[in-house]
């Protein structure tokens, strides 16, 4: 017996930034940011914003690249941030994404874990990072990693 589906009889999907406060309750302006710009193609400036408005927990960095419903709601533009602070680990071992991944000017307090992910483009340009654990990475297209304390004053 064959069964059709159409777009009918499926669920709704759920909106992105709903997808978010459900799993993570409250979140940061820098969060909301991010989860917007995300959806919507663009980049999450969170220059302007300060103290805890600036945070951006690593979790919910890691869960917006490699939870299956939220990043089918990312763009092609991918998952771009700047100047925000990411604290804990951002582990996206394993990871396949689809779209590049930009964290420009932005502070993470704890390691990345990139170990045997495949990215097509990743972009850290002027950030500072604790550390990376990147064995096996594939990138595809490019990558930049001028952290914040290789910069010169000029």
């Amino acid at each position: 017996m064959f069964v059709s589906t159409t777009k009918a009889d499926t669920a709704p999907e759920i909106p992105l930034p709903q997808l978010a406060t459900s799993r993570f309750v409250e979140l940061s302006l820098a969060e909301e940011k991010l989860v917007n710009a995300a959806a919507n193609g663009t980049a999450a400036d969170c220059s302007e914003l300060s103290g805890e408005h600036r945070k951006i927990r690593g979790k919910l960095f890691s869960w917006l690249c490699t939870d299956r419903d939220a990043s089918a709601q990312v763009t092609y533009r991918g998952i771009s941030v700047v100047g925000a602070e990411i604290e804990g680990l951002v582990d996206l071992q394993w990871a396949k994404l689809s779209s590049p991944l930009l964290a420009q000017r932005c502070a993470f307090d704890a390691l990345i874990i990139l170990e045997g992910s495949h990215l097509v483009s990743l972009n850290l340009a002027a950030s500072s990072i604790r550390g990376m654990r990147a064995e096996n990475l594939i990138i595809e297209r490019g990558v930049i990693l001028v952290t914040a304390s290789n910069l010169r004053e000029e």
